[in-house]
């Protein structure tokens, strides 16, 4: 599996894709126009997930499924300030994240639920 954030200085995504594939070579493929540019993760996950929840897909044998993000050069684009302080604090996180994984590669900074568990090595008795 592969994945990537968009994190381009003044590119962000203001259309999502889904395609999806299907066991018999069939394949589905919807989109959605975001409300407001971003690459903030919770939202472009909520609109994805809503994508594939649309297409009520039930017992459904997928072989693969790819969301694509359509980015757009929003130099001049408007964005909504919040005043939540949690949603401030995830983006300072994510904008973090993102620089960690640029000066050290994708794998550096990761969800725990994602890393491996190292093994330790067993004693010879």
């Amino acid at each position: 599996m592969r994945t990537s954030r968009p994190a381009a200085a003044h590119h962000r995504p203001g259309r999502l894709g889904l395609s999806i594939s299907y066991a018999d070579g069939t394949t589905t493929q919807r989109s959605r126009t975001l409300e407001e540019y971003t690459a903030h993760t919770p939202a472009l996950r909520t609109p994805a997930y809503d994508l594939y929840a649309r297409l009520g897909l039930q017992r459904a044998r997928v072989r693969t499924f790819a969301v694509r993000a359509d980015l757009t050069d929003t130099q001049h684009a408007v964005q909504q300030l919040l005043l939540d302080p949690a949603d401030d604090r995830r983006r300072r996180i994510e904008q973090a994240a993102d620089r960690g994984r640029a000066r050290f590669g994708n794998q550096a900074i990761r969800p725990s639920t994602l890393a491996r568990q190292r093994r330790r090595p067993t004693p010879p008795t």
